[in-house]
């Protein structure tokens, strides 16, 4: 990405339209993953799936995309708030 500085303003508000269409990939696969985690964990409660190594592994591994999708989505969050400061 080049200087915010050096950019013409139609390229800040490309930049801007792309990393909004990332922010919002990124809700629609933290929506994905808290629902799979909730359902995992509900199912656990009420016994239907039984609690192994195979399940513990899932519940790590949805809390581990879910931790990635919050940085990732801060930081694209943070570019947002910079390019529109250009605006």
């Amino acid at each position: 990405m080049l200087k915010v500085e050096e950019m013409s303003q139609e390229q800040i508000n490309q930049e801007i339209t792309k990393l909004d269409s990332q922010l919002n990939k990124l809700l629609i696969i933290a929506i994905i993953l808290a629902v799979s985690f909730i359902t995992s964990l509900v199912l656990m409660i009420i016994g239907s799936l039984s609690v192994n190594i195979i399940t513990i592994s899932l519940l790590v591994v949805l809390i581990t995309g879910i931790v990635t999708n919050i940085s990732q989505g801060k930081a694209i969050t943070l570019q947002l708030f910079l390019l529109n400061m250009f605006k």
